[in-house]
């Protein structure tokens, strides 16, 4: 049962509301400081990998969604299945194909650190939060026509103004059913460094 305390005598009651909005800055602040971009590593059996995580929080559930890029790797935007935060701790599982990787971390500041576990075997990780947010590339579908035959691509441009060098990819026929999620993949690595890249 809960019950309702009738302030102390004598006590200035503007001093208990500011005290009350104080409080609750605090916990939204609290809420808040997960979000952004984090870069750091993966490390395991002395092999370190470097990785950036992007941490968002949706407005209206509060649910913390992740997903983690790797240029070793060559992936980006690969999403982790279940984050849950706790006060300061995060747990996010990543699943597999066949094995699931889970990482426990604890949040202190603009750093998280802490282990994971997959399929018997341990590492560590640490990110830092980066103090500008990651710029994402922009993707336009395009078309033109070349007398009777209209030709299709997409364009990724990159996040920053100004005039940028391109790279055309012309992939011919034939490959594999893979093949276009590879390229997009690149042509994204390649956007977010620096050139405007064109998909056709």
């Amino acid at each position: 049962m809960i019950t309702q305390m009738a302030p102390p005598p004598g006590a200035d009651m503007s001093i208990l509301k500011h005290a009350a909005v104080l409080l609750a800055l605090a916990a939204s602040a609290a809420d808040g400081q997960i979000t952004g971009d984090w870069r750091g590593y993966w490390t395991r059996a002395g092999d370190t990998m470097a990785v950036t995580v992007h941490l968002r929080q949706d407005a209206g559930t509060r649910q913390v969604t992740a997903t983690f890029d790797s240029d070793r790797l060559r992936v980006m935007g690969i999403p982790f299945n279940q984050v849950t935060v706790t006060d300061s701790a995060i747990v996010m599982r990543l699943q597999g194909d066949r094995t699931a990787t889970v990482f426990n971390g604890t949040i202190r500041g603009n750093t998280i650190r802490g282990a994971f576990e997959e399929a018997g075997t341990n590492g560590a990780f640490s990110y830092t939060r980066l103090s500008e947010p990651v710029a994402v590339p922009v993707e336009r579908e395009v078309t033109f026509r070349n007398g009777d035959v209209t030709l299709a691509g997409s364009l990724i441009l990159p996040a920053t103004r100004g005039r940028h060098s391109a790279v055309i990819f012309l992939h011919g026929c034939g490959w594999p059913e893979t093949a276009p999620d590879y390229l997009s993949t690149l042509l994204d690595w390649i956007a977010r460094r620096e050139p405007q890249a064109s998909r056709h």
